[in-house]
């Protein structure tokens, strides 16, 4: 009979045992999962807000081009737009090289995008348009 409760005693430890492993494996996975899904989020967050700062110098390449158009005499000239907090962008026209340089940002990121135009009167064509690293 004491050999019976030895064993039985033996049975539940090593049960006891196997569960506390189980359980820390479990805790070791759902700890890695969240630590892959705070990652995720923080890259979709950094995607995004690159975006938004891209988004932001065509904007500004596009109202300089609204500005040559309507405007015979724009000359040289460079403007800020002021969004939501944290979003701005600005631009330069260059009259003597064609050129639109534009400046996007967004919540610390930022991208720069330049245009190479020709103007015609009232019409201005956009020949080349990059974004510059």
């Amino acid at each position: 009979m004491n050999v019976k409760n030895h064993m039985r005693h033996e049975k539940k430890s090593i049960a006891l045992i196997l569960a506390m492993f189980a359980m820390l494996f479990v805790a070791l996975l759902v700890t890695a999962f969240l630590d892959m899904a705070t990652i995720d989020q923080q890259i979709t967050t950094n995607t995004i807000r690159g975006l938004q700062a891209q988004y932001l110098a065509d904007a500004g390449v596009e109202t300089a081009v609204y500005n040559l158009r309507n405007n015979t005499n724009y000359n040289g000239t460079s403007g800020i737009i002021n969004h939501t907090s944290g979003c701005n962008y600005s631009f330069t026209v260059d009259n003597t090289s064609d050129k639109i340089d534009s400046t996007g940002q967004a919540w610390g990121f930022s991208c720069n995008v330049s245009a190479n135009y020709t103007k015609s009167g009232n019409t201005v064509n956009i020949n080349n348009w990059n974004i510059v690293p």
